[in-house]
């Protein structure tokens, strides 16, 4: 799914929307998977090793 939206996202005509021309934009998205009884911070850790991984 992340690289579904990824991929819309860099496809997009963008120029059309801000009347620049020849403008690219790209994303890195880090996903994880957590339990609510996971505590927040180490959720955050997670989520921040899974954007460094994915850039």
């Amino acid at each position: 799914m992340a690289e579904n939206i990824r991929q819309d996202i860099e496809r997009y005509n963008w120029s059309k929307e801000i009347g620049e021309k020849d403008i690219k934009v790209t994303v890195s998205i880090g996903a994880v998977e957590f339990n609510y009884k996971d505590e927040f911070v180490n959720v955050l850790k997670l989520a921040d090793s899974a954007l460094y991984r994915a850039k």
